[in-house]
Protein backbone atom coordinates (compact mmCIF):
# COMPACT_ATOMS: atom_id res chain seq x y z
CA UNK A 1 0.00 0.00 0.00
CA UNK A 2 1.02 3.79 -0.84
CA UNK A 3 2.08 5.96 2.04
CA UNK A 4 -0.12 8.50 2.78
CA UNK A 5 -0.08 11.54 1.15
CA UNK A 6 -2.36 14.66 2.87
CA UNK A 7 -1.59 17.24 -0.09
CA UNK A 8 -4.77 17.82 -2.27
CA UNK A 9 -4.35 20.71 -4.87
CA UNK A 10 -6.84 22.72 -5.19
CA UNK A 11 -7.72 21.87 -8.58
CA UNK A 12 -7.17 17.93 -8.34
CA UNK A 13 -10.43 15.87 -9.17
CA UNK A 14 -12.55 13.90 -6.99
CA UNK A 15 -14.54 10.90 -8.58
CA UNK A 16 -17.64 9.95 -7.06
CA UNK A 17 -19.62 7.05 -8.53
CA UNK A 18 -23.35 6.40 -8.27
CA UNK A 19 -26.53 5.07 -9.34
CA UNK A 20 -29.03 5.74 -12.23
CA UNK A 21 -31.75 6.33 -9.06
CA UNK A 22 -29.66 9.24 -7.90
CA UNK A 23 -30.09 11.59 -10.91
CA UNK A 24 -32.16 14.22 -11.48
CA UNK A 25 -33.11 15.82 -14.74
CA UNK A 26 -32.36 19.52 -14.70
CA UNK A 27 -32.97 22.24 -16.77
CA UNK A 28 -32.04 22.03 -20.67
CA UNK A 29 -28.87 24.39 -21.35
CA UNK A 30 -28.87 25.40 -25.27
CA UNK A 31 -31.47 23.12 -26.15
CA UNK A 32 -28.85 19.91 -24.71
CA UNK A 33 -30.67 17.65 -22.19
CA UNK A 34 -28.22 17.67 -18.85
CA UNK A 35 -28.53 15.50 -15.57
CA UNK A 36 -27.20 16.27 -12.55
CA UNK A 37 -26.97 14.48 -9.15
CA UNK A 38 -29.68 14.49 -6.41
CA UNK A 39 -28.28 14.99 -2.49
CA UNK A 40 -29.02 11.16 -2.58
CA UNK A 41 -26.45 10.37 -4.61
CA UNK A 42 -23.99 11.02 -1.41
CA UNK A 43 -24.03 8.72 1.16
CA UNK A 44 -22.25 9.87 4.35
CA UNK A 45 -20.68 7.57 6.40
CA UNK A 46 -19.42 8.19 9.42
CA UNK A 47 -19.37 11.42 8.54
CA UNK A 48 -17.57 10.73 5.23
CA UNK A 49 -18.02 10.24 1.52
CA UNK A 50 -16.20 7.90 -0.21
CA UNK A 51 -14.14 9.36 -3.21
CA UNK A 52 -11.31 8.00 -5.46
CA UNK A 53 -8.25 10.96 -6.33
CA UNK A 54 -7.61 11.97 -9.40
CA UNK A 55 -3.72 12.27 -8.40
CA UNK A 56 -3.62 8.11 -7.90
CA UNK A 57 -6.56 7.12 -10.81
CA UNK A 58 -5.63 5.95 -13.71
CA UNK A 59 -8.84 7.10 -15.31
CA UNK A 60 -12.08 8.55 -13.87
CA UNK A 61 -13.19 5.19 -14.26
CA UNK A 62 -11.02 3.64 -11.50
CA UNK A 63 -13.35 4.58 -8.83
CA UNK A 64 -15.94 2.02 -10.23
CA UNK A 65 -15.70 -1.77 -8.77
CA UNK A 66 -15.63 -4.95 -10.59
CA UNK A 67 -18.13 -5.26 -11.46
CA UNK A 68 -19.66 -1.79 -11.03
CA UNK A 69 -23.72 -3.08 -10.29
CA UNK A 70 -25.77 -0.15 -9.99
CA UNK A 71 -23.75 2.17 -8.87
CA UNK A 72 -21.92 2.59 -12.29
CA UNK A 73 -22.02 6.42 -12.96
CA UNK A 74 -19.50 8.51 -12.03
CA UNK A 75 -19.62 12.29 -11.39
CA UNK A 76 -15.89 14.70 -10.56
CA UNK A 77 -15.76 17.80 -8.47
CA UNK A 78 -12.23 19.60 -7.37
CA UNK A 79 -10.85 19.86 -4.03
CA UNK A 80 -11.32 23.53 -4.05
CA UNK A 81 -15.21 23.34 -4.99
CA UNK A 82 -15.49 21.09 -2.19
CA UNK A 83 -18.59 23.35 0.45
CA UNK A 84 -16.89 25.03 3.42
CA UNK A 85 -19.05 27.07 6.27
CA UNK A 86 -22.63 24.81 5.30
CA UNK A 87 -24.34 25.72 8.05
CA UNK A 88 -25.48 23.62 10.70
CA UNK A 89 -28.18 23.87 13.87
CA UNK A 90 -27.95 26.66 16.21
CA UNK A 91 -24.17 28.31 15.53
CA UNK A 92 -22.90 25.12 14.13
CA UNK A 93 -20.91 25.20 10.62
CA UNK A 94 -19.90 22.20 8.84
CA UNK A 95 -16.92 22.30 6.72
CA UNK A 96 -16.13 19.41 3.28
CA UNK A 97 -12.56 18.26 3.67
CA UNK A 98 -10.80 15.85 1.31
CA UNK A 99 -8.46 13.01 3.43
CA UNK A 100 -6.16 10.53 1.58
CA UNK A 101 -7.18 6.97 2.58
CA UNK A 102 -5.76 4.73 0.03
CA UNK A 103 -6.75 0.95 0.21
CA UNK A 104 -4.71 -2.23 -0.02
CA UNK A 105 -7.05 -2.68 -3.23
CA UNK A 106 -7.71 1.01 -3.99
CA UNK A 107 -4.55 2.97 -3.56
CA UNK A 108 -6.28 6.02 -5.15
CA UNK A 109 -9.42 6.28 -2.46
CA UNK A 110 -10.09 9.04 0.10
CA UNK A 111 -12.74 10.64 1.39
CA UNK A 112 -14.49 13.75 1.90
CA UNK A 113 -14.93 14.66 5.54
CA UNK A 114 -17.09 16.48 7.14
CA UNK A 115 -16.43 18.32 9.92
CA UNK A 116 -17.67 20.85 12.96
CA UNK A 117 -15.71 24.12 11.98
CA UNK A 118 -12.44 24.89 13.81
CA UNK A 119 -13.04 21.18 15.32
CA UNK A 120 -10.93 17.93 14.98
CA UNK A 121 -12.67 15.27 12.40
CA UNK A 122 -14.52 12.86 14.48
CA UNK A 123 -16.61 10.14 12.99
CA UNK A 124 -18.96 9.21 15.51
CA UNK A 125 -20.51 12.77 15.64
CA UNK A 126 -23.90 12.56 14.57
CA UNK A 127 -24.82 15.31 12.25
CA UNK A 128 -28.50 16.53 12.58
CA UNK A 129 -31.09 15.66 9.86
CA UNK A 130 -31.34 19.14 8.28
CA UNK A 131 -27.51 19.81 8.33
CA UNK A 132 -27.52 16.16 6.53
CA UNK A 133 -29.51 17.53 3.91
CA UNK A 134 -27.95 21.20 3.49
CA UNK A 135 -24.29 18.98 3.20
CA UNK A 136 -25.61 16.56 0.58
CA UNK A 137 -27.19 19.03 -1.11
CA UNK A 138 -24.43 21.12 -1.01
CA UNK A 139 -22.35 18.38 -2.39
CA UNK A 140 -24.14 17.07 -5.02
CA UNK A 141 -24.19 20.86 -6.29
CA UNK A 142 -20.35 21.00 -6.93
CA UNK A 143 -20.36 17.90 -9.05
CA UNK A 144 -20.84 17.46 -12.44
CA UNK A 145 -22.11 14.00 -14.23
CA UNK A 146 -18.96 12.47 -16.12
CA UNK A 147 -20.50 9.47 -17.07
CA UNK A 148 -24.21 8.50 -16.82
CA UNK A 149 -25.32 5.43 -15.27
CA UNK A 150 -27.07 2.86 -16.68
CA UNK A 151 -30.37 1.24 -15.23
CA UNK A 152 -29.65 -2.06 -12.71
Amino acid sequence: MRPLDPHFAPDEELYLRFSHARLRPAEPQYGLAQSVLSADAIRIRDCQISVNRQKYSPSPESVLLDPPGEHNGIAVTTVGRLPQAVPGRDAEVYDCRPVDAPLPDNPAHANIAIHLAQQPFDPAREIPAGARKRIKESLASVFSVYRLPTPA
